[in-house]
């Protein structure tokens, strides 16, 4: 697999809009706006998307589209991005991206054995027990996260449609959150991981969660005051 230097990404064309994948350029203009996946895909524009396609797209995506020119290959390959290839190729070698279907099991009865637990405690428990109650919600709430999580990142059955249901199901039901605003969110966050660009004013989702959450090598994106002050607590 080839991998393009940045350099290489910089097309600037005033009446087209390219996106470049898998070593061509394919004209999007007029696709942006019937895109599935939403405006984001603005941001590949004049760049190197094939990473980020692979992981969202199925191999018959482009089986419909013609490619409008071909990509001047940079043999050099770039370090990081060899290195995941290589490590994703490891992983699928391994195994490590099959469905454990008796792993899941266990754990769904896990989850729902929590929401008995709280309503057994709630119904039948007097206070100040009904705390434990509440603590068995918490625990359910968040397995049903995990669930979604899963789901949505189509891991469970391999099939989008029904792993979008199921997505649903214990996101909404289960758990009060809106799956396809999670999962348009969550989709950002990974095909622009730790991203902020001021000038547009746009940032990865997860950058916008207060800093107290965020791994400590975020911290460098945030305010210089705060760099100060990890800096100073660290040594």
């Amino acid at each position: 697999m080839h991998c393009y230097h940045s350099s290489f990404f910089t097309l600037s064309v005033q009446e087209k809009k390219l996106i470049a994948v898998n070593g061509n350029w394919y004209d999007i203009t007029n696709f942006i706006d019937y895109h599935p996946g939403g405006t984001i895909i603005n941001r590949f524009v004049g760049k190197d998307a094939s990473s980020v396609f692979q992981a969202f797209h199925k191999p018959t995506t482009l089986k419909h589209r013609k490619p409008v020119a071909k990509v001047q290959v940079n043999h050099e390959l770039d370090a990081i991005n060899e290195a995941f290839v290589n490590l994703g190729e490891w992983f699928e070698r391994q195994g490590y991206f099959k469905t454990d279907y008796y792993w899941y099991c266990r754990k769904l009865i896990v989850t729902f054995c929590m929401l008995g637990t709280c309503m057994g405690f709630v119904c039948w428990v007097e206070s100040p027990y009904r705390l434990f109650g509440a603590i068995a919600l918490a625990a359910f709430w968040q397995q049903c996260g995990f669930f979604m999580h899963d789901a949505e990142h189509n891991q469970l059955t391999r099939d989008r449609n029904l792993d979008s249901w199921i997505g649903v199901f214990f996101a909404t039901m289960c758990f009060g959150v809106s799956s396809s605003w999670w999962r348009h969110n969550h989709f950002i966050h990974h095909a622009l991981t730790a991203c902020v660009h001021y000038e547009t004013n746009f940032f990865d989702p997860q950058m916008r969660e207060p800093v107290w959450v965020q791994n400590w090598k975020l911290y460098p994106f945030y305010n210089p005051r705060l760099n100060v002050g990890v800096s100073r607590f660290s040594t």
